[in-house]
């Protein structure tokens, strides 16, 4: 009689197969094909069965397998089923936190996803800069004002970097990060100043000045004042000199007040005086000589001192003002001038004269004349250095035997006056000069 089966399993209760399971092979293992990772799934442990349960399923074909899906559909059910307000709020999360991440990496909210401006100082200590808007991170596209201020004893001098330039306050439109270097240059003052005030004046001013600039100074005195010196932080007695502006400086250019030798001529160009007027040191000995020009004799010295004395000497205890006096020697001459029939007598005299110099000149021309022909006209000339006419005067010695005149010398040189007669009669010349010195340097007659 077949032997009637233990707790048998009804024919409806059974379920159908998991569609991923399938039978282990040969080996008791699942197939390469379709098997899970070793490390995602692990094999779940069958429950312990009774001894009467373990002699039913030796019995029962298939009993293990059944139980062992059994087992991983239970393990499956308790880890992955989630209530469905959990599902659905994670999903909400997701979604606005792509919105609100997009939108902050968008406005540079989220550092450091969003644009930086990096800004160093060179050297530290130089100077600061300021930013506007100031703010940690930046969105693309926006613009940025930096301006860049100077500490005491620097000056701004350049950009570099991420930007280039010598203003200090630009403008900036971000499109990625920066990184900024502001570099400023150490500076040293300059004080300069002249003692007394008056005294002179100085090529430079005073002013902030690059440390390690060549500074070239010079000192020029007024009218009145010589330099004597340099003191401060500058020695010496150079009126021109350079340093290197190494630190702050104070510098003093001191001038000496000189006394005025005023020395005057009388006659304009009668004379010279040596030396000439100027100034001169408190308690300086001058020695002046005066010498007379062609023409003229020294008289004397008059203003602050009175003396006929060629030659004098002076203490500079004060300003002073002298004249040094000449007069004209009269020069006069008398000559007898042959007749030319048809063509002129002629004589002449030459006479080197100082710029200035005033001449005063006297001529007369008497003797017979013939009224039948032209033989009574004669002419007076002078010639300048260059052969220049200053007078040229022709005239009738019966109407005007006599002719005077005067010029001043316009240039230093040699002048020439020259007297021509055309009468067939001898003639009387008397010439004055005033001042004398003339000579006769040429003349036309047999």
């Amino acid at each position: 009689m077949p032997e009637k089966e233990l707790n048998p399993e009804p024919d409806n209760s059974r379920e159908p197969h998991d569609e991923d399971f399938e039978p282990l092979d040969k080996n008791n293992e699942f197939s390469k094909e379709n098997s899970e990772p070793a490390d995602e799934y692990e094999e779940p442990p069958l429950e312990p069965e009774t001894p009467a349960e373990v002699s039913q399923s030796e019995k029962i074909p298939g009993y293990y397998f059944y139980r062992r899906k059994q087992a991983k559909t239970k393990l499956k059910g308790r880890h992955s089923k989630m209530p469905a307000w959990f599902n659905i709020s994670l999903a909400v999360l997701i979604v606005l936190g792509v919105i609100f991440g997009s939108w902050g990496l968008t406005a540079g909210h989220f550092p450091p996803w969003g644009i930086a401006v990096d800004v160093s100082i060179s050297p530290s200590g130089g100077g600061t800069v300021n930013l506007s808007p100031d703010k940690s991170s930046y969105s693309r596209g926006s613009s940025i004002n930096l301006n860049a201020v100077a500490a005491a004893g620097y000056r701004f001098d350049h950009w570099s970097g991420d930007l280039s330039g010598t203003n200090p306050a630009v403008s900036l439109s971000l499109n990625s990060s920066k990184n900024i270097v502001a570099n400023f240059v150490r500076q040293f003052q300059l004080n300069i100043s002249t003692s007394p005030q008056a005294g002179g004046s100085l090529s430079t001013v005073s002013g902030s000045f690059d440390a390690g600039s060549v500074i070239e100074l010079s000192a020029n005195p007024m009218q009145g004042y010589r330099f004597d010196h340099w003191s401060g932080d500058l020695s010496g007695t150079d009126p021109s000199i350079s340093f290197i502006m190494d630190a702050n400086k104070t510098i003093v250019a001191n001038f000496v007040p000189l006394l005025l030798l005023a020395v005057n001529i009388s006659p304009n160009a009668a004379g010279i005086v040596t030396p000439e007027g100027d100034y001169f040191d408190y308690g300086a000995s001058i020695t002046l000589t005066a010498q007379a020009a062609p023409g003229y004799q020294f008289i004397g010295w008059t203003g602050d001192l009175t003396t006929n004395l060629t030659t004098i000497n002076i203490t500079m205890d004060k300003n002073y003002t002298l004249t040094a006096n000449f007069a004209p020697v009269i020069q006069t001459t008398s000559l007898v001038l042959p007749n030319r029939i048809g063509e002129s007598t002629w004589i002449s005299w030459s006479k080197e004269l100082l710029k200035d110099q005033y001449i005063v000149i006297n001529s007369s021309l008497t003797g017979a004349f013939n009224l039948s022909d032209s033989s009574h006209l004669w002419r007076v000339e002078v010639f300048g250095p260059d052969g220049e006419h200053i007078e040229n005067w022709f005239g009738d010695y019966w109407l005007t035997p006599e002719h005077i005149f005067a010029f001043t010398a316009q240039v230093s040189g040699t002048y020439m006056l020259k007297i021509s007669h055309y009468s067939s009669f001898i003639k009387d010349l008397n010439m004055s000069f005033s001042p004398g010195g003339w000579v006769i340097s040429g003349y036309s007659w047999s």
